[in-house]
């Protein structure tokens, strides 16, 4: 069987200039880390509405952190409660989501971080449409 010819296309404009990468991947990487600030704030009113705040603590220690942020390429954030309740032996995590194994309940839990990702989906684009037009204009 004969081989099939390739075909070779060359990509050429702007949008490959490494400068204007640049721009992009900054742009990117503002979004990332508005929507990391505004999960803060979701996230605490969610521990609030579930009942985790006696003194206070629990939600303040709502914390995002930007990672792998270079100009090569998008990093990320990482949005998570720092301190533990009800003991510092036990996880934060556990109090907070849902959890059933085999259709039985295991905890009460709020899925905060669940409906926290589900909140912040609804503000991303456009946060991101925002930066990117900032940038590029």
């Amino acid at each position: 069987m004969a081989k099939r010819k390739s075909q070779f296309i060359e990509l050429d404009g702007p949008v490959f200039d490494p400068e204007v990468q640049k721009l992009i991947v900054g742009a990117l990487n503002e979004g990332i880390e508005d929507l990391a600030q505004e999960g803060e704030g979701i996230l605490v009113g969610f521990i609030h509405q579930s009942g985790f705040v006696k003194t206070g603590a629990f939600a303040s220690s709502v914390d995002s952190e930007m990672r792998n942020r270079n100009a090569a390429e998008p990093g990320y954030a990482k949005l998570g409660v720092t301190d533990a309740w009800p003991n510092p032996n036990r996880p934060t995590r556990e109090w907070l989501v849902t959890g059933r194994r085999g259709g039985v309940k295991l905890r009460k839990g709020n899925g905060v971080f669940a409906k926290t990702a589900t909140r912040l989906k609804d503000f991303s684009a456009e946060t991101f449409e925002g930066h990117l037009t900032e940038a590029l204009n």
